[in-house]
């Protein structure tokens, strides 16, 4: 799978580089789970705002 640029720097924003490549599916389930817990990281009353920010990629 090879990310669009949105989602480039979505990963960025949560702190995680990534290079503009095809990655596997385990290597795509390791950074939606990377990204899961930047998200979970957040104060409770963000999680929501997160989760929606972050859904193009997770889902």
């Amino acid at each position: 799978m090879k990310f669009s640029n949105k989602d480039i720097e979505l990963f960025n924003e949560a702190g995680i580089c990534i290079e503009d490549k095809n990655y596997t599916t385990e290597e795509v389930e390791n950074l939606k789970m990377k990204v899961t817990d930047f998200i979970m990281s957040q104060s409770t009353k963000d999680i929501n705002k997160f989760n929606n920010k972050f859904s193009s990629i997770l889902y």
